[in-house]
């Protein structure tokens, strides 16, 4: 008989039950500070999901400023295979990520888990690099370039304006650099 040896310890006893006896520990995911139509709010940034989704919560309590379209026949196909309900509206938002505006649509999705998520159709659109070892994305929309700091479980609300500050400057640093400019001149 083999014996195997693992460094990780064994949870399949406690997966299988029905209440865990402890809370397991989970990574959050990445959150960008954003303004949809003026509403600041931090949005998930999900490279899983194939499109960008608002609540149905969100867009119900401010759906007086929201330009919707409706849909038909659309369900979004979750992590698991399961389908949603069939989702209804749609809205397109002006989402403002610091200096850079930008036009989104988002589908409206009901009981989503998060107010706001920023899918791969968008984070493509808009040229994202991710960085997660410096917490940080460069956005390049058009001609434009901004980059912002990620919130993560450990920075939520308690970003200094300094580390902001440092945060911009390693990106216009690191795109001189890209472009042969040194920081003398």
């Amino acid at each position: 008989m083999k014996t195997v040896l693992t460094i990780f310890r064994d949870t399949t006893e406690e997966l299988m039950e029905e209440e865990p006896t402890r809370t397991m520990e989970i990574n959050k995911s990445p959150e960008l500070r954003v303004k949809i139509e003026g509403i600041e709010i931090n949005a998930l940034i999900d490279t899983g999901s194939a499109t960008t989704a608002i609540s149905e919560t969100l867009y119900q309590s401010h759906k007086a400023i929201f330009n919707n379209t409706s849909l038909t026949s659309t369900v979004i196909l979750g992590a698991t295979g399961a389908k949603s309900a069939r989702l209804k509206k749609q809205v397109m938002v002006e989402v403002d990520f610091g200096r850079i505006q930008m036009p989104i649509s988002a589908k409206v999705v009901p009981n989503l888990i998060h107010p706001f998520i920023l899918g791969i159709d968008v984070l493509r659109m808009a040229k994202s690099e991710i960085n997660l070892e410096r917490e940080r994305i460069i956005l390049k929309i058009k001609t434009q370039q901004v980059c912002l700091r990620l919130k993560s479980e450990g920075t939520q609300n308690q970003q200094s304006d300094e580390k902001e500050k440092r945060v911009a400057t390693i990106c216009v640093e690191e795109e001189q650099g890209k472009r042969g400019i040194s920081d003398t001149q």
